[in-house]
C-alpha cells in the first residue's frame, strides 16, 4: 500500500512532503503547527488547517505505527525548575556555544519571552561591570596610541577614572537590552518582507534571547584576555591595539556564525535564504533611513512648490 503523504505549508511557503508519523513527531515537537498550518494530502480539493485533517485520520492509519515521544524542551533554562537555576544557566550557555544546531532545531518557539530575556539579563550582570572596565581602558588606549584625540573632552573625562559607578552599569544595561530588542525587530521584519518567516516574532526573541546571552560571557572573556594586562602595563600599547581589533573581528564572526545556525533551524531556512535575510537585515536599517530622507525631502519640495504657487 502506498504511503499516504501529507503536505505543509505556512504562510505561503511550502514546508515539505511527510508521512503522518512525521507529521505527529512535528507537532510533538512544535515543529509544525496545527493551528497556523496547513495541509493537503491526496484526494483533498483544497488546503484545510493541520487540525482537520489530522482529526479526519482514523485510528486504523496508525496500526504498527510507533510515534516518538516529545523530546525534552531546548535549551535546558526550559527546564532550569527539574535541574537547578545554576545548572541550566550554565547547561543553557554550553549548549547554544557547542551545540548551536541541535539546540536551536528543538527549540521551543512558545512559551512566553519572559524566560529567555530573564536569561539574558542574568548574563547581563556578570557582562556589564567588565564592559564597563573594558570600554573606558579601550578608550585610554587610543587615547594615548593617538594623542591627537587625547584632548577631546570625552577622551579626558574617561582617562581620569575608570572606575565602574551604577549609573554607568545601569545605563550600559539598558542599551543592551534596547539593542536586543531593536535587533530581533530588525530581524523578523526583515523575516517578513523576504516571505521568510516559518514561525512568529516570539521564536526570533527566544532565539536571540539564548544566543546573544551566551555569546556575551564569550565577548566578556575576549575582554578579561586584554584588560588586566593592559591595565597592569605588561603588553605594549600598539599591541593592545592590534589586540583590541582582533577580538572585535573574532567576536563578529562568532556572532554572525551562531545567528546564522539559529535563523536556519528556528524558522526551517535554506542556508542561502538564511544568508539573504542576515544580509537585508543589516542593510534593512540603512535603507529606512534613507525612505525617511527621501519622504523628507519630497514633503519640503511640496511645501516650497505650494508656497510659491500661492504667492
Amino acid at each position: 500500500m502506498e504511503k499516504l503523504l501529507v503536505h505543509i505549508a505556512r504562510q505561503g511557503q511550502s514546508l515539505g512532503s511527510f508521512s503522518e508519523e512525521e507529521v505527529r513527531e512535528g507537532v510533538a515537537s512544535k515543529r509544525f503547527s496545527k493551528e497556523d498550518d496547513l495541509a493537503w494530502t491526496s484526494g483533498m480539493t483544497k488546503w484545510r488547517p493541520l487540525r482537520e485533517v489530522m482529526d479526519a485520520w482514523s485510528s486504523d492509519s496508525l496500526a504498527g505505527t510507533v510515534i516518538t515521544p516529545a523530546a525534552l524542551p531546548e535549551p535546558a533554562w526550559e527546564r532550569r525548575s527539574e535541574l537547578g537555576f545554576f545548572k541550566a544557566l550554565f547547561q543553557t550557555i554550553f549548549e547554544v556555544l557547542f551545540s548551536p544546531s541541535k539546540t536551536f532545531s528543538k527549540m521551543k518557539t512558545t512559551g512566553g519571552l519572559g524566560g529567555p530575556l530573564l536569561f539574558y539579563v542574568i548574563t547581563l550582570s556578570v557582562v556589564v561591570p567588565i564592559n564597563c572596565l573594558y570600554q573606558a581602558q579601550v578608550i585610554k588606549d587610543i587615547a594615548a596610541f593617538m594623542p591627537q584625540l587625547a584632548a577631546q573632552p570625552g577622551f579626558q573625562k574617561v582617562s581620569a577614572g575608570p572606575s565602574i559607578s551604577l549609573q554607568q552599569m545601569t545605563i550600559m544595561s539598558l542599551k543592551m537590552i534596547l539593542s536586543l530588542f531593536l535587533m530581533v525587530a530588525l530581524l523578523h521584519l526583515s523575516l517578513k518582507i523576504v516571505k521568510s518567516a516559518q514561525e512568529r516574532f516570539e521564536a526570533t526573541f527566544r532565539m536571540l534571547c539564548y544566543l546573544s546571552g551566551a555569546y556575551a560571557l564569550i565577548g566578556t572573556l575576549f575582554c578579561l584576555i586584554n584588560l588586566a594586562p593592559g591595565r597592569l602595563g605588561l603588553i605594549p600599547i600598539n599591541i593592545r591595539i592590534s589586540i583590541y581589533i582582533i577580538e572585535a573581528l573574532v567576536g563578529v564572526s562568532i556572532f554572525g556564525a551562531l545567528s546564522f545556525i539559529g535563523l536556519k533551524q528556528v524558522h526551517h531556512l535554506s542556508s542561502w535564504r538564511t544568508t539573504f535575510v542576515l544580509l537585508f537585515a543589516m542593510l534593512l536599517p540603512f535603507l529606512i533611513a534613507l525612505a525617511v530622507i527621501l519622504l523628507v525631502a519630497i514633503l519640503i519640495t511640496i511645501v516650497l512648490v505650494a508656497k510659491h504657487f500661492m504667492h
